[in-house]
């Protein structure tokens, strides 16, 4: 008996482990009385046999998926519903939504009086790639294309999200969500492209997106990307990576309440309309949350300048402690970076700053370490003033203004003046 246990024991671990799942999903052939199903190991496995597709988004939302399983939507598909992912897939075996065929994404646009077109509702090891989500007709506040609450490990790829409501908030909205990534994507409208909240702070990604045309709705604050924290939220392993960001009206990226955020290597410029206040990045703002630990580093600023008045900066900062390191900063109206509200801790180490009206401001208190940093700007490289103090040295100023100390403001460190040819 122990011998026959024992070589069923042996058979059991010989035996195949069962396939995941494919299912295929057709807005124009498809029946939802179908299987769903189509043999294979992927979304390709659609495009030989989808002759047991199903119909509808909705019929996908009741049905039961397991982990490793693949929901594929036809290319050139419109669907006016909302997804609803049922299950969780594992750390291991996401369950993933794909598309399938030739032709324009599948489109997900959800109809009137639905919050998302996509709402994970607290699902975990969920990815989407390949998709066309809008929200443009289902007018409701606080629409967004995409909606990540709870749950974690929830990834969208290689897709296209819009929000073209007038009452639109977000593209994209992620609140309490721990190793969410977004990769990838053309992301535009909305008042902010992505938007990120949580009490307790989360790691995740943000990588390789292009974010345009942040213009559309009545709310303001017009964001690339906003990181709000609550309760002194610590955001430690969120990584913003590599990103282009351009039409926004006010912020690039807005960190005004976020602790231990990189933002690196991103493209910023070219902001959209005439606000008197345009930053690339934001660091603090009037809040009760300090925007606190965060590394700013290697990314490049160009043009924020739109208009000829107001305060328009690559990088304004208003909290601290926070990291300002090896940025380049090409064409800005006044201040490369511009420190400000008695922001403490501020280190400004090797950026480079040229086209600007002032290379480094430090006010109102301001207390900050601004070292070998290569600034050439028309008023002052660098300004220090309202009782700031600013720990200085190896800094390359290139302009006739060199640095200038108004008032009570401290500074010391010695610098290299170069005059440029005329």
């Amino acid at each position: 008996m122990r011998i026959w246990v024992f070589f069923l024991w042996i058979a059991m671990l010989r035996a195949p482990a069962a396939h995941a799942a494919v299912y295929c999903v057709n807005d124009q052939t498809g029946a939802d009385g179908l299987s769903g199903l189509a043999s294979g190991e992927d979304c390709g496995a659609c495009a030989v046999d989808d002759s047991e597709a199903w119909k509808s988004l909705e019929n996908v939302n009741h049905s039961a998926f397991r982990p490793g399983d693949r929901v594929c939507l036809r290319r050139g598909g419109v669907w006016n519903e909302q997804l609803t992912p049922p299950d969780s897939g594992s750390p291991d075996s996401p369950i993933v939504y794909d598309a399938y065929g030739a032709g324009p994404l599948p489109k997900i646009d959800a109809p009137d009086g639905s919050p998302n077109s996509v709402d994970t509702s607290g699902r975990s090891a969920v990815q989407f790639r390949h998709l066309d989500v809008t929200a443009e007709t289902n007018g409701t506040t606080d629409s967004a294309a995409l909606r990540v609450s709870g749950g974690s490990a929830v990834k969208i790829a290689d897709s296209v999200l819009e929000n073209a409501l007038d009452i639109s908030v977000n593209v994209i909205h992620v609140e309490s969500s721990p190793g969410f990534e977004i990769t990838g994507c053309q992301i535009s409208g909305g008042n902010r492209g992505i938007f990120v909240t949580g009490a307790s702070g989360f790691p995740g990604l943000i990588a390789e997106n292009k974010i345009f045309d942040i213009t559309s709705g009545l709310q303001q604050d017009w964001d690339g990307i906003r990181v709000l924290g609550e309760s002194n939220a610590n955001f430690a392993g969120l990584v913003i990576r590599g990103n282009e960001i351009t039409g926004f009206k006010e912020d690039g990226i807005d960190l005004r309440a976020a602790a231990g955020v990189v933002a690196e290597n991103n493209f910023i410029h070219d902001p959209a309309g005439d606000f008197a206040s345009i930053s690339g990045i934001k660091l603090g703002a009037s809040s009760s949350t300090p925007a606190r630990d965060n590394i700013i580093r290697r990314n490049f600023f160009r043009n924020i300048a739109n208009g000829t008045n107001g305060f328009h900066e690559a990088v304004k900062v208003a909290q601290g402690p926070n990291q300002i390191v090896q940025n380049v900063i090409q064409g800005v109206y006044d201040a490369g970076v511009f420190i400000s509200e008695g922001a403490a801790g501020i280190e400004v180490l090797d950026n480079v700053v040229i086209e600007a009206r002032r290379g480094v401001v430090a006010e109102n208190k301001a207390s900050a370490t601004v070292q070998g940093n290569v600034l050439n700007a028309s008023e002052a490289d660098l300004e220090v003033r309202q009782g700031s103090s600013v720990t200085g040295g190896r800094n390359v100023m290139m302009s006739d203004a060199g640095a200038s100390v108004l008032d009570t403001a401290k500074y010391s460190g010695k610098d290299t003046d170069v005059s440029l040819p005329p």
